[in-house]
């Protein structure tokens, strides 16, 4: 599949008015537009009427799928999103040769026996979710971690400025990230905070437990340590580097973007690498390999002559 991406409800509207997409899929909690509005929109521009738009929602309430089909949309997927459900929707939807393997295809099988067992983490179903990609796991973690280490604090200053719209709004981002990666306490308290703040309640329990239930995820000791790290200068020379990073494409890690981090910044700019750096952000495996091929013979040019190309 294409996959186009837009990053708030108006670009939306903007993007399936331009490309014609054959299937949309709609959060419903986007900036600008929402997803009820964005929805209208591309329903009640002719071009676009008869696209399926799918909601994704974290509401699975058994009345939303009478609310979303009265609000024009053709079906809903509930978060956190379950690959065999997309899956579902997408052979449904497009109805397409490309959607065969769906039927062979069953979810992950991933032993417990050996996972960590962390209060408030639901490992079994994040590793589920994630084909039982373990360091991938991890990484999203982790990274997960660093970007909402402060997130408590920074909520109890939003509503005390009284933007209970945009408290609600991080909250309920907060809540569908976590589910996704198995961090059951923090998505249950952001939910919470979401739901105080919609009723107009007192925030203060709810962001209490949220920040206990950040710490909990803050303190788990996470296996980075096989992680791929950084390469040493001395290693892009020798090529390991390149061999280290081949390896991460070949497995499909989202780590593979930290091994670009310390690119030496006289090749930083070369074309290959801007190429092979803009792949991996739009996680397209295939075009990095391309892209790391033309890196290698670049490599091997450069390293006999005194001016990298």
């Amino acid at each position: 599949y294409d996959v186009l991406t837009a990053v708030d409800g108006g670009e939306g509207v903007a993007v399936a008015q331009a490309e014609r997409p054959d299937l949309i899929l709609m959060d419903m909690s986007l900036p600008v537009l929402d997803g009820w509005e964005a929805t209208r929109r591309i329903k009640d521009d002719p071009a676009t009427a008869a696209t399926p738009v799918i909601a994704l929602t974290a509401h699975a309430m058994a009345s939303d799928r009478e609310r979303f089909l009265a609000a024009g949309m053709d079906d809903y997927l509930s978060k956190p999103i379950e690959e065999r459900d997309l899956w579902r929707i997408l052979a449904r939807w497009l109805r397409l040769a490309a959607v065969e393997p769906v039927r062979a295809s069953a979810p992950t099988a991933v032993g417990t026996s050996t996972l960590p067992v962390w209060p408030g983490l639901d490992v079994a179903s994040a590793l589920a979710r994630l084909n039982g990609k373990h360091a991938l796991l991890w990484r999203l973690l982790d990274e997960f971690r660093q970007r909402y280490q402060h997130a408590a604090r920074e909520l109890a200053e939003i509503c005390a400025q009284g933007e209970l719209r945009a408290a609600a709004a991080r909250a309920h981002a907060i809540k569908g990230a976590a589910a996704t990666l198995g961090a059951t306490a923090l998505a249950d308290a952001a939910q919470q905070l979401e739901q105080a703040l919609d009723q107009a309640l007192p925030a203060q329990p709810a962001l209490a437990a949220l920040q206990v239930a950040l710490d909990q995820l803050q303190a788990f000791p996470l296996p980075l340590a096989n992680l791929a790290a950084p390469p040493k200068r001395a290693d892009w020379q020798s090529g390991i580097f390149l061999d280290a990073l081949a390896k991460a494409l070949s497995e499909q890690r989202f780590d593979a973007l930290k091994l670009l981090d310390a690119v030496p910044l006289d090749v930083a700019d070369w074309p290959a690498l801007r190429q092979l750096r803009g792949a991996l952000d739009r996680l397209d495996f295939a075009a990095a390999q391309t892209h790391l091929a033309a890196l290698k013979t670049l490599f091997e040019e450069a390293s006999s002559c005194e001016t990298p190309p």
